[in-house]
């Protein structure tokens, strides 16, 4: 099977029609990158889920608790390393 190139990838992560993020958190102290993300996705008229365990919602959206309820095919981690590494192996293949 052939590798896909970055570009590739990308692509086929951008098709994804639900894509969480995690990192998002109320105010932006220091916090702006998962933010801007989920931000950003949402103004290109993205279905983007915030994935926080106790941010009720975010920019007036409902967030996932956890990776599992927010039933997304692909998903943006924007969390400390030691975190992001747990989330992973929470990832389905």
């Amino acid at each position: 099977m052939e590798r896909m190139s970055l570009d590739q990838r990308v692509q086929a992560f951008m098709r994804v029609p639900r894509i969480g993020v995690v990192g998002v958190s109320a105010g932006d102290r220091g916090h702006q990158a998962g933010n801007a993300i989920y931000r950003r996705l949402k103004s290109q008229g993205r279905t983007a889920v915030p994935i926080h365990p106790v941010l009720d919602a975010f920019d007036g959206d409902p967030c996932a608790p956890d990776l599992k309820a927010a039933q997304v095919g692909a998903v943006v981690l924007v969390t400390r390393p030691d975190l992001t590494e747990e989330l992973v192996r929470q990832c389905p293949d």
